[in-house]
């Protein structure tokens, strides 16, 4: 289970550990560095630390944990640059601690689109640990309105067309059979089972799936990464943070015919998670001893 860490409790390392997570642009983890395909002992090693990690969490269901500040700023900043958007890391912390005061007053509308997005990412944490009930079209729907709250019409509203410009260059289906493949998509999550099926793979799957439906013209590429993170965080897995550095991939992943080179891109980023959460867990050590102390 992610700690509640912020830096008003441990200023130094959650300093550390925004600087580690925000720096996946300019650095990956050894691990995420190997080649493609995964290795099957690579492959391996990584769905073993995942379900380790998922029973660990089992055992904590209920905690009620809240995002990691260090984690949450992370998501923004890579996440906006996969959507073409370059946020700076000290825009995002001034946004998310409320110190608009502390620049000039034409940067407040950006705050408080910083502070949308950080919204929508906790929506998708909270019901991610309600646990897989909570993976519904209703809450897509819900999600895709907050994205869009500046511009309500737009909020969850199906597309009428098959647009020719769009953000991103995957084939899409047509529009008269979006709901139809929408209920298709929502079965199969419904049907993922952990004790049985690889996580990532089938996590890429609904993913590239979600993108081909492409049910809302706008914001289509975050809906999906928050549905594919409320996703894991409701079966007992980290959420993944897909680097800025991979856009490219990202973008012909999508655009391949099959989910294959996404579940790669999946378990490079699941990797970056996995060798940051010691850290997590030491800061979560520190946080309980000064408690304790206090």
């Amino acid at each position: 289970m992610f700690l509640l860490l912020n830096s008003k409790e441990c200023p130094q390392l959650a300093c550390q550990l925004h600087i580690d997570l925000v720096s996946l642009t300019e650095r990956a983890s050894p691990r995420a560095e190997r080649t493609y395909p995964m290795s099957t002992r690579d492959k391996a090693s990584l769905i073993k630390q995942l379900e380790d990690y998922r029973l660990r969490n089992k055992e904590q269901s209920g905690a009620g944990q809240a995002l990691p500040d260090t984690l949450m700023m992370a998501w923004i900043f890579h996440d906006n640059q996969l959507e073409g958007r370059s946020l700076n890391p000290d825009e995002i912390k001034v946004a998310i601690y409320h110190r608009d005061q502390e620049r000039p007053s034409y940067l407040r509308p950006l705050f408080e689109d910083i502070r949308v997005y950080r919204d929508a990412i906790n929506l998708a944490w909270t019901w991610g640990q309600r646990g897989p009930e909570e993976l519904t079209l209703t809450r897509l729907k819900e999600l895709h309105k907050h994205l869009m709250q500046y511009t309500p019409q737009e909020g969850a509203k199906q597309r009428l067309n098959s647009p020719v410009h769009r953000d991103y260059h995957q084939a899409i289906c047509p529009h008269t059979a979006v709901q139809r493949l929408l209920q298709e998509l929502y079965r199969e999550v419904q049907s993922f089972d952990p004790d049985t099926q690889e996580v990532l793979s089938y996590a890429a799957s609904l993913h590239h799936k979600l993108m081909y439906v492409y049910p809302f013209r706008r914001m289509p590429g975050a809906l999906a990464r928050l549905f594919t993170n409320q996703f894991l965080v409701s079966h007992g897995y980290p959420p993944i943070v897909i680097p800025a550095h991979e856009r490219g991939a990202y973008y012909d992943a999508l655009a391949a015919p099959d989910h294959q080179a996404l579940t790669q891109i999946f378990h490079q980023a699941m990797w970056r998670i996995l060798d940051i959460l010691p850290q997590f867990e030491e800061a979560q050590r520190h946080v309980h001893r000064a408690h304790s102390a206090g």
